[in-house]
């Protein structure tokens, strides 16, 4: 892969403007998950829920605990 050359996550409102950059948005009930990159040179991987345990923790992430 391309070392240090991959996109970064932010943690935004909802109601933020998009940068032409965020690639990804993953929306959560009190916050977006944005994935910017502007070289395009990550990946993101979809795996099945059969394969990853993501337990109750994660699915219950707020906007306030990742400040």
């Amino acid at each position: 892969r391309y070392l240090r050359m991959e996109g970064k996550f932010y943690i935004k409102k909802h109601d933020e403007e998009i940068s032409k950059h965020e690639n990804i948005i993953f929306i959560f009930d009190d916050f977006d998950l944005r994935y910017h990159d502007t070289r395009k040179f990550g990946e993101i991987h979809i795996q099945d829920n059969d394969f990853v345990d993501v337990g109750v923790e994660a699915t219950n992430i707020t906007y306030e605990a990742l400040k």
